[in-house]
């Protein structure tokens, strides 16, 4: 299954997914007609998502999908903003002296401790349950790379002397960097190394929606399923979440897409009773269905965009396989 999902520092809200065949279940393999990779999928997704008239700063994947040249090479093509992380020990084409990876071109950034960073700037990385923690981050140039080039990648980790391999990131972007050639003639808006980092760790979110989906309510139970009933399951999961969504929207302090604050279904002390429609949705218009969870999504989603979002909190479309 591959999947996508909106999400700035505070919220997420799942946007849609597509069943993943394996090419050893088609009669054909890879030359079947339907076999569709990862990547082409997770490419028509963000498609999807554009044309819901999802708003986002840049979209967000792991290194299945940023060292996937079709994947970027269409990001890149169609000048989409994205911030993708890529694999420590990918290599490119050089003399044998030069630098190869961005693991080696970490590895050659002067760091002299606190006091002397050097290139190494910090960056505070705030969580949700509250903690923060401060992480190193700098360019890195080599090959094609670097902050004057369309393409940057960059280095985050905890411990600039020793990247740790389960605290370091390498990432690649082609937001340009602020001041550089690149920004005065890019249609994007530029982002500098502390904002790329935040970008990326937004897809944080993707774990959460492991919890929440996959577990709570019940994603992970579609396995071993038809195509047709991956996607009812994926529906009726989809439905179960956008509700949850709106009991929390009308519970918030805040109000969004102009819908006013309500007060809890029930009061303190009685009895819980069963919900009518009237309780799940009260400023939904009545119609012959239920509730048109599924066509509210959109609606829900702009109320996201809407709300007050400084530049220092930015929104990504993140992508799940």
């Amino acid at each position: 299954m591959v999947s996508t999902l909106w999400a700035d520092d505070e919220r997420y809200y799942p946007l849609h997914a597509e069943p993943y065949t394996p090419a050893r279940r088609l009669p054909k393999g890879k030359a079947d007609a339907a076999f569709r990779t990862k990547p082409r999928i997770a490419l028509q997704l963000i498609e999807a998502a554009l044309n819901a008239g999802v708003l986002f700063r840049a979209i967000v994947a792991d290194s299945g999908y940023g060292t996937n040249p079709t994947f970027v090479g269409e990001l890149l093509e169609e000048g989409l903003p994205y911030v993708v992380s890529v694999k420590p020990s990918e290599g490119l084409w050089a003399p044998a002296a030069a630098v190869h990876t961005p693991q080696e071109a970490a590895a050659e950034l002067p760091w002299q401790g606190v006091a002397e960073p050097g290139p190494w700037i910090a960056v505070v990385r705030s969580f949700h349950d509250g903690h923060t923690e401060t992480w190193w981050a700098a360019e890195l140039v080599y090959g094609p790379y670097g902050p004057q080039r369309p393409v940057r990648r960059l280095v985050a980790t905890s411990d600039p002397r020793r990247l740790p391999a389960a605290s370091s990131w390498y990432l690649e972007t082609n937001l340009p960097a602020p001041g550089s050639r690149q920004a005065k003639k890019s249609p994007l808006r530029a982002a500098s190394i502390a904002e790329v980092v935040r970008l990326y760790g937004l897809r944080g979110w993707i774990e959460q929606s492991y919890k929440q989906l996959k577990n709570e309510l019940g994603w992970a139970d579609a396995m071993v399923r038809a195509d047709l009933a991956l996607r009812r399951h994926w529906l009726l999961i989809f439905c179960a979440f956008t509700f949850c969504c709106l009991h929390w929207l009308r519970t918030a302090p805040a109000t969004a897409a102009g819908v006013p604050h309500q007060s809890p279904l029930q009061p303190a002390g009685k009895k819980k009773g069963a919900a009518t429609v009237g309780d799940l949705a009260p400023y939904l218009a009545p119609g012959p269905r239920v509730v048109d969870a599924v066509g509210g999504a959109p609606a829900l989603v702009a109320s996201l965009d809407r709300w007050p979002t400084p530049s220092r909190t930015p929104t990504v479309v993140g992508l799940d396989h």
